[in-house]
């Protein structure tokens, strides 16, 4: 079957146009002008520009060894140097956009502190808090699957009532070709703030690489969404259902990436949906820099959009978590 690709360039040409600076094709295989992490089985780590690979052998230029050749078996793990920009405390999951030459598995822990803004105009103002993400994730050459678990707690301002919200996510990818993924991500979350008891959100869609560059990565998923949503019974608005919205609808998921230097990375992630004209936004931009070896700090910005919510519930509010990430 042949997939037009006039659907993605109608649903893109914003992104397009933002991104023309960078090559739009997408590499086969390892990108080898990009520095490397290179582990071997006796603990031993070099970095170097992985120059040439077969079956049987690795070989790489490092600035200060020069170029070497390791067997393959005396190889643990291949990784890029460059620190791609995710965060346990994203709201919408980044999408790893490379590939592990070996299946591997990732474990991150994050611990932060987060300021929620407004909800409810007047009265459920401003919150302050902490918040503790992890994710658990494997990856191989042509597939990952990643669950994420995020905890948040915060005092609402001026009231000393506490509130807390609870999020857990699970995204899986197939790679079809150099260009095409299938996705799949699933939402689960628990949102005291919006008085909603649990709102459940699938995501199935087929993706397209657009621009798969040294630096700058787009990636674009057009598919079909469920939903459902139930608010508690104290909630104001529960009686009209604006806070509840259940059935099938139309979504739209995007994860864009930029290395903006060897040790820091930007991201940006979109998922839009619309059920029987309701329009709801999550999207989330991730500034991720690395100071330690596993360790990184990361500033978060997540926001809601929802079409249905009327005053004294504001459509759009956002959360900005600063944390701490542990990765293995």
């Amino acid at each position: 079957m042949t997939i037009p690709n006039a659907l993605y360039r109608a649903l893109c040409t914003v992104a397009l146009a933002a991104a023309t600076s960078a090559p739009l094709h997408a590499q086969a295989g390892r990108d080898t002008t990009a520095t490397a992490t290179v582990k071997l089985q006796d603990g031993s780590a070099l970095q170097g520009r992985v120059v040439a690979e077969t079956a049987d052998s690795v070989t790489v230029v490092s600035e200060t060894l020069g170029r070497l050749t390791f067997a393959r078996s005396a190889i643990a793990s291949i990784s890029p140097s460059e620190a791609e920009a995710q965060s346990a405390l994203a709201a919408v999951p980044t999408l790893g956009h490379s590939r592990p030459h070996q299946a591997r598995w990732a474990r991150t822990l994050e611990v932060g502190v987060q300021h929620l803004s407004e909800v409810v105009r007047d009265d459920a103002g401003a919150m302050t808090g902490i918040s503790v993400g992890a994710t658990l994730g494997r990856s191989t050459p042509k597939s990952s699957v990643k669950v994420g678990l995020q905890i948040n707690y915060q005092r609402q301002d001026p009231h000393p009532a506490a509130a807390d919200d609870r999020l857990l996510t699970i995204t899986a990818v197939r790679d079809l070709n150099a260009t095409y993924r299938l996705i799949a991500q699933t939402f689960a979350e628990r949102n005291i703030p919006q008085e909603i008891d649990f709102r459940f959100t699938q995501h199935l869609g087929l993706g397209r690489s657009l621009v798969n560059s040294k630096r700058a990565k787009l990636f674009v998923a057009p598919g079909v969404t469920y939903s459902d949503a139930n608010a508690s019974e104290e909630a104001e608005l529960a009686a009209n259902g604006t806070v509840t919205a259940v059935g099938f609808g139309v979504g739209f998921y995007e994860s864009f990436a930029v290395q903006l230097a060897p040790s820091i990375g930007l991201s940006q992630n979109l998922l839009w949906t619309e059920i029987s004209g309701r329009r709801l936004r999550a999207s989330t931009v991730t500034l991720s820099g690395r100071i330690g070896s596993g360790v990184s700090l990361n500033a978060v910005y997540n926001q809601r959009y929802d079409s249905d919510l009327i005053d004294p519930v504001r459509k759009t509010f956002g959360k900005l978590m600063i944390g701490v990430q542990l990765s293995r």
